[in-house]
């Protein structure tokens, strides 16, 4: 991410409640409520690969030291989000976002049939309406 640049409101970064739990999502924006009421939680993860308790994100650990990790979180569904973080215990500095939405692409197919179909119409009735005006100018200037 380019500096000074807001995180995707979507960002999300996963926490253990507890050193070896599976890690729950949390989005960037909650994380200091989120250790507010769960005060061991840690941003450091225990495994190097894995799946969030609810199995809807995954997660790899791309740099570990004790102190400081580099996480990399995906998910897929009918979009796709991929959030890449440094993390210590309490803080997380975002790196890197990639949200990309596959269902705003199905529905714009059809949309954009409908969008044409229509443009069609509208070009036929002024092109019959033209030469119908064409016609009548010219009955009435052979009649004069």
């Amino acid at each position: 991410m380019e500096r000074g640049e807001a995180p995707h409101a979507s960002f999300t970064v996963l926490i253990e409640r507890e050193k070896g739990e599976l890690p729950e999502a949390v989005l960037l924006s909650e994380v200091r409520e989120f250790f507010a009421m769960h005060p061991d939680a840690t941003l450091l993860l225990s495994g190097r690969t894995g799946k969030t308790a609810d199995l809807a994100w995954e997660y790899q650990v791309e740099s570990h030291s004790p102190e400081q990790q580099r996480v990399r979180v995906e998910y897929l569904d009918s979009h796709s989000m991929r959030f890449t973080y440094s993390a210590s215990a309490r803080t997380v500095q975002p790196l890197d976002s990639e949200v990309v939405g596959v269902a705003h692409m199905m529905l714009g197919t059809p949309l954009g049939l409908l969008f044409a179909f229509v443009i069609r119409q509208v070009i036929g009735r002024v092109r019959h309406l033209r030469e119908a005006l064409v016609t009548e100018v010219t009955e009435y200037v052979a009649k004069s």
